[in-house]
């Protein structure tokens, strides 16, 4: 299982969305998947990973992948942001570095990658909206795959599932 899309949304919705996103990776574990794979970019990367570390917490047998899309991705980040990745880091079961110096295919080798690896793609994305970006494109790249996608809107946290059985 994979996940997409970095993004900014106010406090009251990032509370709102991490829980959702707790909620669709307990949905996931419930349905066999132990197996997650993180973009590690800030926000849902971050969110979501946390969760699957808070799950492996439960379930000894969850792993967290970190796929990282070059070696210092986070030199810029703040100190709070870069503790909080280093503490992903090193709590995961695994960190990948795609690649050690940054290019502009960087962030779409470490998408290809995560849908290469994982199962199923979990993403925060506007299905309707169809919008051009790397979330998008992962999102169809992992349906081209004939790949399972759980999209969450960004906007009313609506759950949209594409290729999965929600039984």
């Amino acid at each position: 299982m994979a996940w997409s899309t970095p993004m900014l949304m106010e406090d009251t919705s990032i509370k709102v969305m991490e829980a959702v996103l707790a909620e669709q990776i307990d949905f996931l574990y419930r349905q066999g998947v132990t197996d997650f794979y993180t973009g590690c970019a800030l926000g849902v990367d971050m969110w979501a990973g946390e969760a699957v570390l808070s799950l492996m917490e439960l379930h000894p047998e969850v792993k967290l992948h970190c796929i990282v899309p070059f070696a210092g991705q986070e030199r810029k980040w703040t100190d709070e942001q870069q503790a909080r990745y280093h503490a992903m880091l090193r709590r995961s079961s695994e960190t990948v570095i795609v690649q050690e110096k940054y290019d502009k295919e960087c962030y779409f080798n470490r998408n290809r990658y995560l849908v290469d690896h994982a199962a199923v793609l979990l993403a925060v994305y506007d299905m309707q909206a169809n919008k051009r970006s790397g979330t998008g494109y992962t999102v169809h790249h992992t349906q081209a795959q004939g790949k399972p996608v759980i999209a969450i809107d960004p906007d009313n946290f609506c759950i949209i599932l594409s290729g999965i059985d929600a039984a």
